[in-house]
C-alpha cells in the first residue's frame, strides 16, 4: 500500500461519481487505498456495485458501517484479521473495517468505529428499514477499550461515522439542523475517545464538508490522509 485517500458516504451508487471524478484528475496507483467514512451499502448480491467500484479505483477500498448498510449480508461474513485488526472480506480489493479495531497501515494506526443512529426511523432516503445494528453496542465500546489500550491510547487516524458531542454543539449553535444534534451514539464515542490522543479525526454521516481543528466531517471532499 503507498498512499491513503478518505472520502464521505457513497450511499451504494449515488457517491461513485465522485470517485470517478477524482480517478481522472489524480494518479491512483494499485497500492493505494479509499477510506470511506461510512453508508457504503454493499450487499450480497452487488454484483454490479463489486464490479463498478473495482473498475475505477484501481486499489482497495476500505470502508467502516454507517447507519444504511446491509448489515444481516456484514454479520453473515467472518471476522479476518488485517493488519492488526478485524475485517469482513467483501472481495479481494473491497473490506469492511469493523468496529473498535485499530489498524496498522503505512506505520500509522488507524482506529475504526462504524454505527450512528438514524434520526427519524420512519423515513429512510433509501427506503431500508431502521435496523438495530445501526447502534454502537456495549461489546463495541469495550472491544474499543482493548484495542486503544494495546495502543496506550494514542492513534494517528480516528474514523468514525458519529461526531463527538463537542463537535456536534460548535455546530448545531450556528446550523439548526435535526443531522447535527447530539445523540446517544454521540455520547458513546465521546466517552470511548476523549482520552485518546490523535492527529486527525475523520467523520462521514452528516453529509458537510467542514474542519473544526483536528477533526473533518468529510463528504464529496477526497482527501489524501497518509
Amino acid at each position: 500500500m503507498s498512499a491513503v485517500y478518505i472520502t464521505g458516504d457513497v450511499h451504494r451508487l449515488k457517491g461513485i461519481r465522485r470517485v470517478i471524478d477524482f480517478c481522472r484528475n489524480t494518479r491512483v496507483k494499485k497500492e493505494d487505498a479509499l477510506i470511506i467514512c461510512g453508508d457504503f451499502g454493499i450487499g450480497r448480491d452487488d454484483a454490479e456495485m463489486l464490479y463498478r467500484y473495482g473498475g475505477i479505483w484501481p486499489g482497495i477500498i476500505l470502508f467502516i458501517d454507517g447507519n444504511h448498510e446491509n448489515f444481516d449480508f456484514l454479520d453473515s461474513l467472518p471476522a479476518e484479521e488485517w493488519k492488526g485488526g478485524n475485517i469482513h472480506k467483501i472481495s479481494d480489493r473491497i473490506y469492511h473495517l469493523m468496529r473498535g479495531q485499530v489498524f496498522e497501515i503505512e506505520g500509522k494506526k488507524i482506529f475504526t468505529m462504524g454505527g450512528n443512529a438514524t434520526q427519524n426511523k420512519r423515513i429512510r432516503e433509501d427506503g431500508i428499514a431502521w435496523q438495530p445494528q445501526e447502534i454502537i453496542g456495549a461489546e463495541d465500546v469495550e472491544e474499543g477499550k482493548r484495542n486503544l489500550a494495546r495502543c496506550d491510547g494514542k492513534v494517528n487516524i480516528i474514523v468514525t461515522h458519529c461526531a463527538p458531542v463537542k463537535i456536534l454543539q460548535a455546530i448545531s449553535s450556528k446550523e439548526k439542523s435535526a443531522r447535527f444534534l447530539v445523540n446517544e451514539e454521540s455520547e458513546k464515542i465521546t466517552g470511548l475517545l476523549e482520552e485518546t490522543e490523535y492527529d486527525g479525526w475523520y467523520v462521514g454521516h452528516y453529509h458537510t464538508d467542514k474542519r473544526l481543528g483536528k477533526t473533518v466531517l468529510i463528504f464529496n471532499d477526497i482527501l489524501k490522509i497518509i
